[in-house]
């Protein structure tokens, strides 16, 4: 192609941007608090929504079908690609949703300006199990959700008649959300006046190394890890500050505990509500591979399994993740390892055509006895043979 038309290709009829979808898990797996987008239609404040309760620690978001909708590139674009960090749940229809929340003894704020009761910091102070219900635009929170909510709050007003969703929303997700962390900086005057980093919170047991790993403050974990914090400390429900980080999503907390050599292999005791699962099982789930790439260098066990019996290998071989995959061998990742339905990492690559991740396992030692016998694609398992019978192409 000569230049000029390479130049005129590239600014006319190249691709210019990409979005990509977040998955939607259960609401199970999600970690309070919340907010509910119940039918708004703007991408825009949508995303600015996002971006907000991301900022103020809120990274756990239920979104009706019509909000689902406008996660595009214009959401993208306002969340600053912070909605890519948060998790979410599409509720088929939301009213369920709402109810599994109350089951889980959640506490649901919905916002209307119709509402007379000014919105003020959650009680308990600390207490992260609340959620805020934010309606559409046009038409608000449906009635039957607004019924099924414990507080109708509203943004006080001096004048004029509302104010914008995303900026009701971001008002009120602060004032809910004030008393959700502790004072830092006091927090580190004290650490240099000598005060003991162990001592544990009454109710939880928390020590304050959790308890600083599970808001996500990376300096305020530094700062305990220099002052000799022990880490692998677990409070009442079963949590060091790793496992504690990692429910939060804190990734850069996770990174900087395992720089400190901090038990990587650790899981929740058999008394924590949430199913027993190692941290490094728990990155693969939700895509975090630079992190769980990072684990991996530092001694992370790469054979501990996950749904099915999976190790992390088999997770990113149905993603065709090549990268992933070589560095998951430079750090001794079992090629052959095989999941509950006797699969192994090759075989679910093969399975799903992705010939890139499949050279890099047959580079780094992976059989091709089992993907060549149970492969569905033909094609895929005739190249397997090939490569194992001419091994210098």
């Amino acid at each position: 192609m000569e230049s000029k038309d390479a130049r005129l290709f590239r600014r006319f009829d190249g691709c210019r941007f990409l979005v990509a979808f977040p998955c939607s898990i259960p609401i199970a797996e999600m970690v309070p608090p919340f907010v509910v987008l119940d039918g708004l239609n703007s991408a825009s404040n949508v995303g600015q929504v996002l971006r907000t309760a991301y900022h103020l620690g809120i990274n756990s978001v239920i979104v009706s079908p019509g909000a689902w909708s406008c996660l595009n590139g214009r959401a993208c674009r306002v969340s600053m690609g912070w909605f890519y960090r948060m998790s979410f749940h599409v509720a088929r229809p939301l009213s369920k949703a709402i109810q599994e929340l109350k089951q889980l003894g959640v506490c649901l704020y919905v916002a209307e300006n119709q509402f007379s009761q000014p919105v003020a910091p959650h009680q308990p102070h600390g207490d992260r199990k609340w959620a805020l219900v934010i309606g559409s635009e046009f038409s608000g929170v449906s009635e039957e959700i607004v019924q099924e909510c414990d507080q109708r709050v509203c943004v006080p007003q001096q004048q004029g008649h509302s104010l914008n969703v995303a900026h009701a929303c971001s008002i009120c997700l602060y004032e809910l959300s004030k008393f959700n962390v502790m004072e830092w900086p006091a927090f580190h005057l004290l650490l240099e006046l000598g005060a003991n980093p162990e001592v544990c919170e009454p109710c939880e047991g928390q020590t304050a190394l959790i308890m600083a790993a599970s808001q996500g403050n990376a300096k305020a974990v530094s700062s305990l890890i220099e002052c000799r914090a022990r880490m692998e400390t677990r409070c009442n429900k079963g949590l060091t500050a790793l496992i504690a980080a990692a429910r939060q999503q804190s990734w850069m907390v996770v990174r900087r505990l395992a720089e400190a050599r901090a038990n990587l292999d650790a899981v929740e005791s058999s008394d924590a509500k949430q199913s027993p699962k190692p941290v490094i099982v728990r990155l693969a789930e939700t895509s975090q591979w630079d992190t769980l790439i990072h684990l991996a260098r530092h001694g992370a066990n790469l054979e501990v399994r996950g749904q099915a019996g999976r190790t992390v290998l088999m997770y990113a071989a149905e993603r065709g993740l090549d990268d992933v995959a070589w560095w998951l061998l430079q750090c001794r990742a079992d090629p052959n390892a095989e999941d509950e339905r006797g699969e192994t990492a090759l075989l679910k690559a093969c399975n799903r055509q992705f010939e890139g991740f499949m050279r890099v396992l047959w580079e780094g030692g992976a059989g091709v006895e089992i993907p060549v016998q149970k492969s569905r694609i033909p094609a895929m398992a005739r190249l397997l043979q090939k490569w194992n019978g001419h091994e210098d192409e």
